[in-house]
Order: structure tokens, then sequence, then C-alpha cells
């Protein structure tokens, strides 16, 4: 018989069996000993809700507490998200998130090493927990299409937190996300010299104050290998070491880099 089998050696099949979400569900209501070996966290690391359209808070919840590390969501999260606990999540990728389900979620975190949002409201709360709970863990910060909650160009507190607090990054992306002048000059001479690639929206109406922006980011930052510009139109290279996207090499670059992303949460355990 199935049940006279070893914990360990259910696990095992259970795993093989590669289940969906929505089957570890079902599989929980079958005894309380199967239970236990579906919410196994081995089971629970990487979890995939798109296409699903609307999740409930709750599911959210269960997916959190079961230890999950990976989680990729694009859908409509309906409820209320209470967590009690930690999260031990490492990478984060959502987009339109509903501001207050977000707020939460992120407040859990303490341990995120990339963080990918899309469209989401960039409130204090939000930017808090990026910088001052996982500040030093974050690699990859992607804050493309994002608005910062007063949605103004002059009023760039939240990404000098961001540039002071995440000492670790490799990867910056701020594509079509509102920048001044003022905060791109303080990003060339402050960001950390860890980064290697850095993908921005120009705010630099000078040719020649961005060819210094350009030179000061060169000069600090040794490991940076791609820059990428949207939305500049003036020619700035080449440099030696450093490639640049520019126009629709900028864009098939994005395209690109997007691609990559959906092939490695295509790895990722789906709800369905």
């Amino acid at each position: 018989q199935l049940e006279n089998l070893p914990n360990e050696i259910l696990l095992k099949i259970l795993d093989y069996m590669n289940p969906k979400i929505k089957e570890l569900l079902l599989l929980g209501q079958v005894s309380r000993r199967i239970r236990s070996i579906a919410y196994d966290q081995s089971l629970w690391q990487n979890v995939n809700l798109f296409p699903r359209r609307i999740v409930p808070a709750g599911l959210l919840q269960l997916i959190l507490e079961n230890g999950c590390k990976r989680i990729n969501t694009r859908s409509q999260i309906v409820g209320t998200l209470t967590l009690n606990q930690e999260s031990q999540l490492e990478f984060l990728n959502s987009w339109n998130t509903d501001p207050r389900v977000l707020t939460v979620l992120l407040a859990s975190c303490h341990s995120l090493e990339q963080l990918h949002l899309r469209n989401v409201i960039l409130n204090h709360e939000v930017i808090s927990s990026i910088c001052y709970q996982n500040g030093q863990t974050l690699k990859v910060l992607k804050l493309a299409h994002c608005k910062n909650v007063s949605d103004n160009t002059m009023d760039n507190v939240w990404i000098r937190l961001i540039i002071d607090n995440c000492v670790e990054l490799s990867v910056l992306d701020l594509i079509d996300t509102k920048l001044s002048e003022e905060s791109i000059e303080y990003m060339a001479n402050n960001l950390t010299p860890t980064i290697s690639k850095l993908w921005l929206t120009s705010g630099i109406k000078s040719r020649d104050k961005c060819m210094q922006m350009i030179k000061i980011l060169e000069n600090r930052c040794n490991n940076l290998t791609e820059l990428k510009l949207s939305m500049f139109r003036w020619n700035i290279g080449p440099f030696t070491g450093i490639s640049y996207g520019l126009g629709s090499q900028s864009y098939q670059e994005e395209q690109n880099d997007s691609k990559r992303l959906e092939d490695l949460i295509s790895t990722f355990r789906r709800y369905e």
C-alpha cells in the first residue's frame, strides 16, 4: 500500500510527479499525513501564479508560509493579505500589484536578492522595505515603469535612499521611471561601484552634462559593462569596455532580458 511507504519515499515520489500548486492543495485534503508531505517546504520553493487572473490573498499567504523563496505574480490579488511571520523570499517578480498588498508583502521580506517590480506605485512603505530591510542583500533591482507616490520628478528622495542603502547591486533598471537631473547626478556620484548594468530614462537635457555623468560612472564603477539610456538621442560612444543601448538596439536588449527572465520563471511550479 502507498500509505505503508515512509514519508521520505512518498516525498520523493511526489517531487518526481512534479505536481502543480492546485494539485498539492488537493492532496492536502486526503489525510493529515499526506497533507504534511504535500506541504513540505521543498515542494513550494518556486511558484508561478501567472497566468491565473485572480489570486486570493489567503493563497498567497499559504504559499509564503510554506517557505516559498521565489515567486512570480502578475495576477490581481483580492482580499487582505496578512503575514504573521518573516517570509523567506529571495526572488520576487510582481506586475501591477495593489500597493496595499505589495506593502504587506515587502514588509515581510528581509533577504531579497532579486526584486522586479513593474507598473507599481512606490509609496513610502515600499521604499523603506527595499532600502532598510533588503538593502544589504539585493543584487538585482528592477523598477521599470514604476511611479513614485508623488509622481514628481523634482522630488526624488526615494531614489537617493535606494542608492545610499542598496550597496550590493549589480543590476539597476529604472527604465521609464521618472528621475530629475539632480537625481541622476547624485546617482553618478554615489551609486555602488559593484554595479554592472544600469538602465534608466535620461532626465538630462544637456548633451555635455550627460557626457559628464557618463564619465563619472565610467571612472567610479569599474564593473560597469552595460549602460542603457532610453529616449537618448545623442551619439555617446563607444567608450572602452562598456556597451551602450540606444534606440531600437536598447529596445531589443530589453526584450532579450525579458526573455531570459521568462525562461527562468518557466521552471517555477505553476498553480494549475
